[in-house]
């Protein structure tokens, strides 16, 4: 369907769609997963293009942590070296009773 005219749905339908709550549509929102392009606000109700919401969360999906910004690569760090422990030297005849 040509985006131009895309219907807009409400937030319970895109929720219905990923069987998640529609709280967990708007956090998204918030956090930046589904973009601004993806969705209109009048007032304090959201209204999205399911096409665009599909690629947000396709993107989502293959690793990116936000859609507002690309994800750096981070080097691979090596693992550090387990350190060693120096354990205190206890007298143990000192510390077992002889009455038992």
């Amino acid at each position: 369907m040509d985006q131009e005219f895309e219907p807009y749905v409400p937030t319970e339908d895109v929720a219905k769609l990923f069987n998640v709550n529609q709280k967990t549509i708007r956090a998204w929102v918030r956090q930046g997963f589904i973009t601004p392009q993806s969705y209109v606000k009048l007032g304090h109700t959201l209204r999205f293009r399911l096409s665009r919401v599909l690629k947000d969360v396709e993107r989502l999906h293959e690793g990116q942590t936000s859609l507002n910004e690309e994800k750096p690569e981070k080097p691979e760090q090596p693992k550090p070296a387990p350190k060693e422990v120096e354990l205190p030297d206890y007298d143990l005849d000192a510390l077992v009773d002889d009455e038992l």
